[in-house]
């Protein structure tokens, strides 16, 4: 066994790293793709920085969910990511696997998978009464807490793991850390370690909240088609969005990809078309007192760009702002208007960009 320890924790022929987390039970949907988003971007930049070692992020199975309480509709437990995201869309940001990929592609001993270490991250209970907030990454006694894992008799730990049973670890340390995802660096130690898990990992901050890497990355997090579908199957028959936008433009995927195809028989007419897995942009014209403003939003992810016309609404002005537009996200896939003729060419909008894009 001690054997067998050593050789999967020295392994230095295998460029593959893994990084495993999970997060407190109670959590919600939107806090858990939240902390991906903070994981993402850690990767990412530690894989460019990085060559040696191939950084990997296994994706945890969904539930249970303490929100999720619709037994009816059947298990809520290890499900995968691919229920709910574009697997291809995240993998095209930094390389993801599911965890049933982790498993058939990690080393097994003994018919189990044992990760070779556990941090199980802990707030820092003094910052809270000091007021005094400063990073801190200290290791301390697991004894000090509450402890989600126990040794069994082989001298490895076991836990929850996702509900898998077959999942273990060789080493558990409690880690005492305050601030951003950055600083986790510090743990991973890939000549030693292989595959790494944190636990409680909404405790390390962002480090690029709001930045273009921050948005790059949640823009990754697309919705998978069977969702798509069925949003656009609920809008088409309840909402009539027509009535609040002017423009949508379906634009190529900005990986340089074109993905846009629109659902089986939704002409271009419609009044509200959802592509699968392409960009939408809602357009719209904002006049607040003398100013009036182009508000471009992502249906995707609900991020607005506004830009100021500065009382410019002749075809001229509005021709320069759509040049800028599509220099950034290139040419129309197909538009639907609601201010006049429809359209019939996705020509009628390729555009070159002038120099006045910034």
């Amino acid at each position: 066994m001690e054997t067998k320890k050593c050789t999967s924790r020295q392994s230095h022929f295998a460029k593959k790293r893994y990084i495993l987390y999970d997060v407190n039970p109670l959590e919600g949907f939107n806090l858990r793709r939240d902390v991906y988003v903070r994981i993402a971007t850690f990767l990412k930049r530690l894989n460019a920085e990085d060559k040696q070692y191939q950084w990997i992020l296994v994706l945890p199975p969904w539930g249970p969910l303490y929100h999720w309480q619709s037994n009816h509709i059947g298990s809520q437990i290890q499900l995968k990511w691919g229920m709910f995201f574009d697997i291809e869309s995240l993998r095209k940001y930094i390389p993801v696997m599911e965890m049933h990929e982790f498993i058939s592609d990690y080393p097994v001993n003994n018919g189990k998978t044992t990760i070779d270490i556990i941090y199980q991250l802990r707030n820092d209970k003094n910052m809270y009464e000091t007021g005094i907030f400063k990073e801190k990454n200290m290791i301390v006694s697991c004894s000090n807490g509450p402890v989600s894992y126990k040794i069994i008799h082989d001298q490895q730990y076991t836990g929850f793991f996702w509900g898998y049973s077959n999942i273990s670890s060789y080493d558990l340390q409690c880690l005492i850390f305050h601030g951003t995802i950055l600083n986790l660096k510090n743990n991973f130690n890939p000549n030693l370690y292989r595959s790494i898990m944190f636990d409680h990992m909404e405790i390390p901050l962002h480090y690029t909240y709001g930045s273009t890497e921050y948005w790059e990355a949640r823009r990754s997090m697309r919705y998978n088609s069977i969702l798509y579908n069925i949003a656009y199957n609920f809008t088409s028959k309840y909402i009539n969005l027509m009535e609040h936008m002017d423009l949508i433009c379906d634009l190529k995927n900005n990986q340089g990809k074109n993905l846009s195809q629109k659902p089986p028989q939704t002409p271009v007419t419609h009044g509200f078309d959802l592509t699968v897995n392409g960009i939408a942009f809602i357009v719209n014209f904002l006049d607040h007192f003398t100013e009036t403003y182009l508000v471009i939003i992502d249906a995707h992810t609900k991020w607005p760009k506004v830009l100021n016309l500065k009382k410019i609404m002749e075809a001229y002005g509005l021709l320069e702002k759509f040049k800028c537009l599509l220099a950034r996200y290139d040419s129309p896939i197909h538009v639907v208007t609601d201010g006049g003729p429809q359209l019939s060419s996705a020509s009628s909008l390729s555009i070159e960009a002038s120099s006045s894009c910034v």
